[in-house]
């Protein structure tokens, strides 16, 4: 059987369909279509529905968004409309055109968006790209959360929004990089906050990844806390070590008073012994050979030996 053959009796199915929808109305074409070409009109009438209610709700609290969208006010004028002076000595009911009541929902986003580009112009100037995309950004990510989250089945726009979203923190990230103080205050202004994205958390651990990194963790919190206990008797031991040190020190002030002795001319004396007896060392560590050296260590190592036991 060829191929022809099973699609050109489906293909004239529906062309008899559709002209018997536009020429009579559904219980007349019912009965006038042959018993072929009613399971066609059964599936075309009947809308399958899918139960969602299993699912998890839809959550964009990760992209940070602290507030809602505003609804806007219906009787304001259109933006695009407001330079024009005829239109504020119109009629209501001709005023009444060029509202946002009788907009459609393209020229309302493009309101939005014109409205929050003019006040960020005014504080941050015309130059300014960055900020200006940031805020188109975020007008769009508040127009279409409420509507994925109603809408599950939408899975084109739910991409567009996860897309735009990440769009929208890198261009965060581009302007915390280039300029911090504005990157603070349009955070501010927008009422948004910003995160970095941790690496690796959309992957699931296993039973022995996450036994692994509990144990590493314990791991690190126990050297942590030895860490700490050994600085703080670290910082005992200086203080005992200052006291002394101030101790030795007044006695040594002392001593060269009670003999009348001159504290520099000490020092530099200290300081030709020292310097003497490092000339010194360094000679017989030059003079003494590597076996010689050896024959040494092993004596004191006998000798601390002989001591322990």
């Amino acid at each position: 059987m060829s191929l022809s053959r099973i699609i050109k009796p489906k293909i004239r199915d529906v062309a008899l369909l559709c002209q018997s929808f536009c020429n009579l109305n559904v219980t007349t074409t019912r009965s006038a279509l042959p018993s072929r070409c009613i399971p066609l009109l059964d599936q075309s009438v009947r809308c399958k529905s899918i139960d969602v209610s299993h699912l998890k709700p839809l959550n964009f609290d990760y992209g940070g968004d602290l507030v809602k969208q505003e609804p806007l006010d219906l009787s304001e004028i259109v933006f695009k409309y407001r330079d024009i002076p005829e239109v504020h000595t119109l009629p209501d009911h001709v005023k009444r055109l060029f509202t946002l009541d009788c907009a459609t929902s393209l020229e309302r986003l493009e309101h939005r968006n014109a409205v929050v580009l003019e006040e960020v112009t005014k504080l941050v100037g015309p130059g300014n790209t960055v900020e200006k995309q940031i805020c188109y950004l975020t007008i769009k990510i508040r127009n279409l959360i409420p509507y994925i989250v109603q809408e599950r089945r939408n899975k084109k726009h739910k991409d567009y929004l996860v897309k735009t979203i990440e769009k929208r923190k890198k261009m965060l990230r581009k302007l915390r990089r280039i300029d911090y103080d504005r990157f603070v205050w349009l955070l501010r202004y927008l009422q948004i906050t910003f995160q970095e994205d941790k690496p690796y958390t959309y992957w699931k651990l296993g039973r022995y990844a996450v036994q692994k990194s509990d144990a590493r963790q314990e791991a690190y919190q126990e050297g942590r806390q030895k860490f700490l206990e050994v600085q703080k008797r670290f910082e005992e031991e200086k203080t005992e070590y200052i006291k002394e040190k101030e101790k030795v020190l007044n006695e040594i002030d002392a001593d060269i008073k009670h003999y009348n002795l001159g504290k520099v001319e000490v020092l530099k004396a200290y300081e030709k012994y020292v310097n003497a007896r490092r000339e010194k060392f360094l000679e017989g560590q030059v003079k003494v050979s590597r076996t010689t050296r050896v024959k040494r260590l092993i004596k004191e190592q006998r000798l601390k030996n002989s001591r322990i036991f």
